[in-house]
């Protein structure tokens, strides 16, 4: 081992630096440079080493990515940082742990809910009720239905239709007000109500702007589980406008619970979803999906 001021070869010794807590001495070895009359405490500068090593601690951006990976609304942005920090920081000496987690937890959300869509789909194909068998009573009808003149089978038809326009018309309307229940495939939600804010201190919409916090209630009737997503399954609009969904609006108020998670059978959901919209709107629509492969709708109207 050499001197570190003239490089000259050190001569190696023992001396006592101090005693330990038995009264018994405490030898380290020490290092004497004849040329500099240089003295190096070999032992303390290994004992200094080995305590400033410090464990890697994971990147800020990594942390992030793990916590927004956690929610179902947020994991995608989750995974985005996660891609960001390995690519840009991977060698910056920290550990990357969070944004690991965060790829592998992202990956499986998205199979999960691609696997259950796929599953419903299969669901719905199988519950369809075959095609009925002609009874003979339906071919004599058919038989004097030719034999009828045309120009009344014309006139049938058309009144036929008519018949059909006004059914369709009273069913496709699934527009729903607060308390009233929508049901998609033995899934029944209900607007129970909504609440209009300004904001805090610290969380204030843009100018011009301000919250709209609309509260649903979900019952799983069906047989499976059913996954539900803030920002997948709704979506909202102010007097035809189509406005953004907000994190800041579910934050101004203390115990807000966020629409989002998977509903087992026979088990239910309660919980707001948050928009940013003007604050002279006269008409809101919030669209519900069940499914969101399917996207089938039902529409919630909050008038002022």
């Amino acid at each position: 081992m050499k001197c570190n001021n003239c490089g000259n070869e050190l001569r190696i010794g023992t001396e006592q630096v101090g005693i330990d807590e038995k009264g018994l001495p405490i030898f380290h070895r020490i290092g004497f440079c004849d040329k500099c009359m240089t003295k190096y405490d070999l032992d303390a500068n290994t004992n200094e080493k080995g305590n400033n090593k410090q464990k890697k601690k994971d990147s800020a951006l990594s942390i992030w990515a793990a916590v927004l990976a956690l929610f179902t609304c947020t994991f995608i942005i989750g995974l985005i940082l996660a891609i960001i920090d390995l690519a840009k920081n991977k060698n910056d000496g920290k550990r990357h742990m969070g944004s690991y987690f965060a790829i592998i937890y992202s990956v499986l959300c998205l199979i999960a809910f691609i696997g259950m869509g796929m599953g419903q789909d299969k669901d719905k194909e199988t519950s369809q009720p075959t095609a009925p068998i002609e009874t003979q009573e339906q071919s004599n009808v058919e038989d004097t239905q030719q034999n009828v003149d045309p120009a009344d089978n014309e006139k049938a038809e058309d009144a036929e239709k008519d018949d059909v326009s006004d059914i369709t018309n009273d069913t496709s309307d699934n527009v729903y007000e607060i308390g009233e229940m929508a049901e998609l495939n033995n899934v029944q939600v209900t607007m129970t109500s909504y609440e209009e804010s300004a904001g805090t201190e610290y969380l204030t919409p843009a100018d011009g702007n301000e919250f709209l916090l609309v509260e649903f209630e979900i019952i799983n009737n069906s047989d499976s589980e059913i996954p539900i997503s803030s920002v997948m399954s709704f979506e909202a609009y102010a007097d035809d406008y189509l406005v953004n969904y907000s994190l800041s609006a579910l934050m101004v108020k203390d115990g807000m619970t966020q629409l989002d998670g998977t509903i087992a059978p026979g088990k239910r959901l309660k919980g707001f979803v948050g928009y940013e919209v003007p604050t002279d709107w006269k008409t809101a629509e919030v669209y519900f999906t069940e499914d969101v492969w399917v996207g089938n709708k039902s529409v919630f109207k909050i008038s002022r």
